[in-house]
């Protein structure tokens, strides 16, 4: 029996979507991504229906929950100018 999809999290604008999703499968979680493409098409469907969701497979909802956790409590350092050399 295959494991059903569930949303481990919901996002307005997708591009975040997509890199919460890049984070799971770099981490090896499969994951699947609901209402991106209606958002680009018609917006206001996907935001009736709570955004563009990440979606995966039952048995990897804990991991794939530590991992956004993870990910909240420790952010990127944001990229300035000081970080890149002169030309």
């Amino acid at each position: 029996m295959a494991d059903r999809l569930v949303d481990i999290a919901s996002f307005m604008n997708p591009i975040l979507a997509h890199i919460v999703r890049g984070r799971l499968e770099a981490s090896g979680i499969e994951s699947w991504l609901a209402n991106d493409t209606i958002f680009g098409v018609h917006p206001a469907h996907a935001w009736i229906d709570g955004g563009v969701k990440v979606r995966v497979r039952e048995s990897d909802v804990e991991r794939a929950a530590a991992l956004l956790k993870e990910a909240e409590e420790n952010p990127a350092d944001p990229i300035d100018e000081e970080s890149f050399p002169e030309d």
